[in-house]
């Protein structure tokens, strides 16, 4: 029987992960939850190794994301293999930093811990989620609606991208955590945690959630025209910011993600240990729906 750490627990993603352990992990004894509620106090990557390495904890499923990968070009049907990381990150530094925190996890599979035993590693990749209890969910949709009508004021937003519900990811992670324990090849890899949900534009992701009623403008802002406009505001926050911060919600890295096509599929997954998500496309959606107070 083992005890399980859930880092981050009390989140999007990590309380669904509490919830399909209980519901669907095997021999686990316990389930903890750590998370952080002020920003003062940080749990890089290194400790945790760090720690695994020194209270033995032999496996390591380390939560990184899509956005590593997230770069300039297009990308369908994308796989573990066919996808590389980009030259330049359209998610700037956040990518980048994901990706470095992935090769120290994937680096340290076969580390000896000092209870003589091996650590053994995994990294999970999500992109955008969605589902229950997603903030991001509710805040974005109020900002675009406006008089009935999604305005399009980020670009044309015809680009084909990623989405996955967050109860897949999450079973995700159980179905890994289960499996490295009787396969240690699956170590020192990481894997794309998508769903059967489909590609869709960004408008026609977010059509159920602000509802059959609201128009779609048939006009829209040249992403690019966009992105010249926010570069200019960032070089303005730039100048102020000796005497003012002030926190800009939005940023050229959402423009252009929403511009660029980008999907992959789950087949390393399937094949390696069996993955296969436990809700299809309609459940999720309409446990979202479920979720989500109706828009006026």
């Amino acid at each position: 029987m083992h005890t399980v750490l859930v880092t981050g627990g009390c989140g999007f993603l990590g309380q669904q992960e509490v919830k399909h352990l209980q519901l669907y992990g095997k021999n686990i004894k316990e389930i903890r939850i750590l998370d952080f509620v002020t920003l003062e106090r940080k749990l890089d990557t290194q400790n945790i190794i760090k720690a695994c390495k020194e209270q033995g904890v032999q496996y390591l499923i380390y939560c990184g994301t899509l956005g590593s990968f997230y770069g300039y070009d297009a990308v369908c049907k994308g796989t573990e293999t066919s996808v590389s990381f980009p030259k330049k990150y359209s998610h700037g530094h956040y990518g980048e930093t994901k990706r470095k925190a992935l090769e120290i996890v994937i680096n340290e599979n076969g580390s000896s811990l000092k209870n003589c035993k091996v650590l053994r590693t995994i990294g999970i990749l999500p992109p955008g989620m969605y589902g229950e209890l997603d903030p991001t969910n509710t805040i974005s949709r109020n900002r675009s609606v406006r008089n009935g009508i999604y305005y399009r004021v980020m670009g044309a937003m015809e680009a084909k991208l990623q989405y996955s519900y967050v109860g897949n990811v999450a079973m995700m992670f159980v179905r890994a955590y289960q499996s490295l324990q009787n396969n240690e090849k699956l170590g020192g890899q990481y894997y794309f945690a998508v769903d059967d949900s489909p590609p869709q534009t960004h408008i026609e992701h977010r059509k159920p959630y602000i509802g059959e009623t609201i128009g779609i403008s048939s006009w829209f802002v040249s992403h690019r025209f966009v992105c010249a406009v926010l570069h200019f505001i960032y070089f303005c926050l730039l100048i102020i910011s000796p005497f003012k911060k002030i926190n800009f919600q939005l940023s050229p890295n959402v423009i252009n993600f929403v511009n660029t096509t980008f999907y992959v599929t789950h087949e390393k997954a399937k094949t390696m240990f069996g993955y296969k998500p436990l809700y299809d496309f309609k459940e999720s959606v309409r446990r979202t729906i479920d979720s989500l107070p109706k828009v006026k």
